[in-house]
């Protein structure tokens, strides 16, 4: 951080939040505990179907620098997205599986072949 950085950001603390702190409340709907629950139910599911595709990208590249840790995780990460997936189609959640599926992971083959031969 520069002198100008921190000049800036003792303004704000100085200045800024205590003004954010005595303003008044913004006026907007209010999220029902059900629909709170709801919302962070179905993000909960697609975080898990996240994690599986991760999961899917790289897992054979744990498993061949760390097998047992591999071992230890795998169910965790099959036996989630099912229940997610199941939670998902009941609860009528609009979660892009497909999109999840297919996402690369920024995936490089040579990065891949690289940890596959050094774990030879």
């Amino acid at each position: 951080m520069n002198t100008q950085q921190i000049t800036y950001a003792q303004h704000q603390v100085q200045h800024g939040i205590p003004a954010l702190a005595t303003a008044a409340p913004i006026e907007q709907d209010r999220l029902t505990e059900a629909q709170l629950m709801r919302e962070e139910v179905e993000a909960l599911c697609s975080h898990m179907l996240w994690l599986r595709s991760w999961w899917q990208a790289h897992g054979d590249g744990i498993r061949a620098v760390e097998r047992q840790a591999a071992a230890s995780v795998h169910d965790h990460f099959i036996d989630g997205a099912m229940f997610a997936r199941g939670i998902a189609r009941v609860a009528g959640f609009d979660i892009e599986q497909d999109r999840i599926r297919n996402y690369t992971w920024g995936r490089n083959t040579q990065t891949m072949h690289m940890v596959m031969r050094g774990a030879a």
